[in-house]
């Protein structure tokens, strides 16, 4: 797939906008970036990589998107399916033909699982989520491990009866496509995703690392201050629905190509856009993204945030109007539910939208 990111060319600077908010919520740093007609408008990164230190963010900083991660899963498996590669009805029970599962378990398609109606719960026993950090084996090895470890438990809801909000949902559909492609999903992910859409900074897991320790760190509320985090994640097991990082600019980069493909202009993608960000009746949750009517988007507004409880982002999407924002801060508050920082953002956001959308 041949396609052109966002210009830069005339990108404005958001730092003097977004620090009387990094000032306001006392959060460690702040990245935003705006986009209108294939060109990044406004883009800005303020506040230091690790509170106590003194390096600041920039631009090119790697913040941990978290949830996020579910679209890009959605989309690889778009692409596969317009290429002809996989089916959206493609069932587990016909992938793992040698797992115990209930005929129930085995009738759930690859299309519920990524639009969360499979009937997967959320919440894997304590002891078997415990296990998963110190799993062995690779990612692909350690999916098939907790997976099927997990679906000895049974389902929270008939398959496709009902929107359940899953990680272990997208983990599964992580599984069914690298084993159905014989190719593990870091690099499905990397050779259709990362590479052809041009973000360069993106990569799996924690930003900061021993081969790249000048990132931000993942900050936590304690004592009511935010505190730096030894950096960790999620585990591989749960890496299709929580695992990517970039930086501000390719979370840009990567909006914007959803905005187009929501505006028809990707031709090959066009059969998908319904499975993409339309949601089932009743629901307001369609593949990897929810789906929202808004005044200020002219209509349909998509969306999504997420964290690995040390970092915060979201995204909008407002196709009609041809904008999209987005907003990165590497803290959060797992204690607090995340309301706090998601409610911060928001606000942020809100001013964002306030300020360049007419």
């Amino acid at each position: 797939m041949s396609w052109t990111p966002p210009s830069t060319n005339e990108m404005a600077s958001l730092d003097s906008f977004l620090e009387p908010y990094l000032k306001k919520f006392k959060l460690p740093a702040l990245a935003a970036a705006v986009v209108s007609s294939d060109q990044i408008i406004a883009a800005g990164a303020v506040g230091v990589r690790k509170i106590g230190e003194d390096a600041q963010v920039t631009l090119n900083d790697k913040f941990h998107i978290g949830s996020c991660t579910k679209s890009i899963t959605a989309l690889l498996a778009t692409m596969l399916a317009a290429d002809g590669k996989i089916s959206l009805d493609l069932k587990v029970g016909d992938v793992f033909p040698d797992w115990d599962l209930s005929p129930e378990q085995q009738s759930i398609t690859l299309s519920m699982l990524l639009r969360n109606r499979s009937g997967l719960g959320n919440n894997p026993p304590p002891a078997l989520w415990l296990k998963a950090f110190s799993a062995s084996g690779t990612p692909t090895e350690q999916r098939a491990w907790f997976l099927r470890e997990f679906l000895k438990t049974p389902l929270a809801a008939k398959p496709d009866e009902k929107f359940i909000y899953s990680n272990v949902g997208y983990a599964l559909a992580g599984a069914m496509i690298e084993t159905k492609l014989k190719t593990p999903w870091e690099t499905l992910i990397r050779d259709r995703i990362f590479e052809p859409l041009h973000l360069k900074s993106a990569g799996f897991g924690t930003p900061t690392s021993k081969n790249d320790p000048n990132q931000p760190w993942g900050h936590q509320m304690k004592d009511g201050k935010y505190q730096p985090i030894e950096p960790y994640d999620n585990p591989p097991a749960i890496a299709p629905g929580a695992a990517v990082h970039c930086s501000i600019l390719d979370l840009a980069r990567y909006a914007d190509f959803h905005m187009q493909v929501a505006r028809g202009e990707i031709e090959t993608l066009k059969p998908f856009q319904e499975f993409l960000y339309t949601p089932p009746a009743n629901a307001n949750y369609a593949a990897g993204w929810l789906v929202e009517k808004r005044d200020w988007a002219g209509g349909k507004a998509i969306t999504h945030a997420g964290s690995n409880t040390m970092f915060y982002t979201v995204i909008w999407i407002a196709p009609e109007k041809n904008f999209a924002f987005v907003l990165s801060t590497n803290a959060a508050d797992p204690q607090g539910g995340l309301e706090g920082v998601a409610q911060q953002c928001d606000q942020i956001i809100g001013a964002l939208i306030r300020k360049f959308v007419r």
